[in-house]
C-alpha cells in the first residue's frame, strides 16, 4: 500500500528518486554512520592493495605509521572533477 502511494505520488519523478523514496527510512541510517561504513571498506581496500596490517586514527581520518598507504586515503582527483 505504501509504495502504491509513493508512485502516485512521485509519478513525473525520475527511476532513481522513485527506488529512494521506496526505501525504508531505518535502512538509510545516517550521514555519518553511512560515512564510518564506508571509510571500513576503504581502509580494507587499502590493507589489501599495501599487503600489510594498518593502524587507523578515527579522530584525524589518516593512517598512522605508513605513508605509502596514507597517500592511498586522498588521492587527488582527475580533472573536471575537483572539491
Amino acid at each position: 500500500m505504501v509504495a502504491m502511494t509513493c508512485r502516485r505520488f512521485l509519478k513525473g519523478a525520475t527511476a532513481a528518486a522513485t527506488a529512494f523514496a521506496l526505501v525504508p527510512r531505518n535502512v538509510l541510517g545516517g550521514a555519518e554512520s553511512s560515512h564510518r561504513s564506508a571509510t571500513l571498506l576503504h581502509l580494507a581496500n587499502i590493507a589489501i592493495r599495501t599487503g600489510r596490517k594498518i593502524r587507523y586514527d578515527p579522530v584525524k581520518e589518516e593512517i598512522i605509521g605508513a605513508e605509502e598507504a596514507n597517500r592511498l586515503v586522498n588521492q587527488p582527483m582527475r580533472a573536471p572533477w575537483h572539491l
